[in-house]
C-alpha cells in the first residue's frame, strides 16, 4: 500500500468519525462548522494545533487596541499636568522647586509618579509658558528648578 492510499484511508476514517460526532445535530451552518472542526482535528491536517492556539487579532502589527472613550468623570480628573498646574495655583512654585520636590508634594496629595515622568511634565509646562526654569547648584549637583 502506498502512502497516498494509506492517507486516503485515514481521511475516510476521519470523515466517518466526524459524521458520528455531528450525527444528532440539526442541519445548518452550526452542524457544518462542527463537522469541519471535528474532521480537521481527526484528520490531523494542522487545524487541531491552531484551534488550541490563541486567537489571532485582526489588528496589523504595531497597531494599538481601540479603547472606549473615557467617561466625563474620568476626563475631569486630569493627569499629572493638571496636578502640577493645581500646585502652581496654590503658590507652590513661588519658590524654586526641582522634580523631587514636586514628586514629594504630589505624593502627600496621594498622587504617585516617577520623577522622570514628572520631569517630562515640567518641561512641557515650561514649553507651554506655564512655568519657567533655571539651572541651580544644589548638593554638589547642577539641576533644573522650576518657578512661576
Amino acid at each position: 500500500m502506498t502512502t497516498e492510499e494509506s492517507r486516503s484511508e485515514e481521511l475516510l476514517a476521519a470523515r466517518k468519525e466526524a459524521e458520528k460526532v455531528v450525527r444528532g445535530m440539526a442541519e445548518g451552518p452550526l452542524k457544518e462548522k462542527a463537522f469541519e472542526l471535528a474532521f480537521l482535528d481527526l484528520a490531523g491536517t494542522g487545524s487541531a494545533a491552531s484551534s488550541k492556539s490563541p486567537r489571532k487579532s485582526n489588528r496589523q502589527r504595531g497597531q494599538k487596541r481601540a479603547t472606549s472613550p473615557k467617561s466625563p468623570a474620568a476626563k475631569k480628573k486630569g493627569g499629572l499636568a493638571e496636578n502640577v498646574k493645581a500646585l502652581k495655583t496654590k503658590g507652590f512654585f513661588k519658590k524654586h522647586r526641582d522634580a523631587s520636590a514636586v514628586q514629594d508634594k504630589l505624593l502627600i496629595g496621594g498622587h504617585k509618579y516617577r520623577t522622570t515622568v514628572i520631569g517630562t511634565a515640567l518641561i512641557r509646562l515650561t514649553q507651554a509658558g506655564s512655568l519657567q526654569r533655571v539651572k541651580e547648584k544644589a548638593g554638589g549637583r547642577i539641576q533644573w528648578v522650576y518657578y512661576e
